[in-house]
């Protein structure tokens, strides 16, 4: 309730038990670069709707550690620019 939409939970819903751990990760970190973006003032996940802005995530490992890297942006050509980069 605290982190996704509505239609957020049905798409959760719907993923395998395998999927789920690393999906949360990644709307979270892509929920907390959009909230950036905008500089928000009080944070509350579900009240963020991500398909109207553009985002990129990636899953980077390093050093044996797993990390997420989110990218949002009002600008399309933003997010070739971090495609190109990454």
């Amino acid at each position: 309730e605290y982190m996704l939409t509505q239609s957020e939970r049905g798409e959760y819903d719907l993923l395998p038990d395998t999927e789920r751990e690393e999906w949360l990760i990644r709307k979270w970190c892509q929920k907390e670069a959009s909230f950036k973006l905008f500089g928000g003032e009080a944070y509350k996940p579900s009240s963020i709707e991500l398909d109207e802005i553009f985002l990129d995530s990636r899953k980077l490992e390093l050093a044996d550690e797993r990390y997420v890297l989110a990218v949002a942006t009002d600008k399309k050509e933003d997010i070739r620019l971090f495609e190109e980069k990454i």
